[in-house]
């Protein structure tokens, strides 16, 4: 005889990141005005290190590109370029996880419609199925506190649930419920390897952001652009579309940006 006990799987479902990153600093809330991840162009016109934005037909904004940092030897450059790149490989994982982990998510409701449209099955209730027999079981619990994780043989079942039969289901029925309730379990297991996964790149992405806070003095809330030709880090602050500038700017051909 051959049983298989279905238990309400409780994933903790993370909705669509409601957060983004900010180039150097830590997290940003989208609400939030934020500079534009297109490439700007120099106006000649707005004067030195200013930088003059047009997007569609929004009056042109303005951003003085002030110097925050300049590096003076090869060495520190290539150390300053190493950390950038390892913040954004891992800001490029987090976000590639965070997809996959909705993608599963999506994947866990689906098969959970599917068992309870097909087969009245409630995603917060404990099931046995009997194979053999074709019959599901509804598990309900004989005290206030009781726990299924808690339940390590045929006599803790017996001892802290009762039984009653759910649902008989046809030969024909039996190994698409089968195969529904696998592909949830799988889909579940994969979503607790992602957020795993998903919390160790965040943790490598605070670390890194934290090492160039404490390195170059940068700030969570503020936008940066690297110009390679005079190894110099400029900090973006917006100013009144009016504004005529006064510093030198970088060549945006040799920025790096989003």
């Amino acid at each position: 005889m051959v049983r298989l006990i279905l238990t309400a799987t409780l994933v903790c479902a993370m909705a669509a990141s409601a957060q983004a990153w900010s180039l150097f600093g830590g997290k940003q809330d989208s609400k939030k005005e934020k500079t534009t991840d297109e490439r700007v162009e120099v106006s000649s016109a707005a004067g030195g290190g200013t930088i003059s934005m047009q997007q569609g037909d929004a009056a042109p904004a303005r951003v003085v590109a002030r110097a925050h940092i300049r590096l003076d030897s090869d060495a520190r450059e290539q150390e300053f370029l190493n950390i950038t790149a390892a913040r954004r490989r891992a800001q490029e994982d987090f976000l590639v996880i965070s997809r996959l982990m909705q993608e599963k998510q999506l994947e866990i409701r689906k098969f959970r419609n599917e068992l309870n449209e097909r087969f009245e099955i409630d995603p917060d209730g404990n099931y046995e199925f009997n194979e053999e027999e074709g019959v599901i079981y509804v598990l309900t619990p004989r005290g206030d506190d009781v726990d299924i994780s808690g339940v390590t043989g045929r006599e803790d079942l017996d001892e802290m649930f009762e039984r009653k039969v759910h649902r008989t289901l046809e030969e024909k029925d039996r190994e698409a419920f089968l195969r529904l309730v696998a592909s949830r379990q799988l889909a579940s297991e994969q979503v607790e390897v992602l957020s795993l996964l998903r919390n160790e790149k965040e943790i490598e992405l605070t670390t890194v952001q934290q090492l160039m806070v404490d390195k170059y003095a940068i700030s969570n809330d503020r936008e940066y652009r690297y110009d390679q030709d005079t190894r110099t880090l400029f900090e973006l602050v917006r100013v009144p579309a009016s504004f005529d500038g006064g510093s030198d700017s970088p060549d945006t051909d040799d920025v790096i940006t989003k």
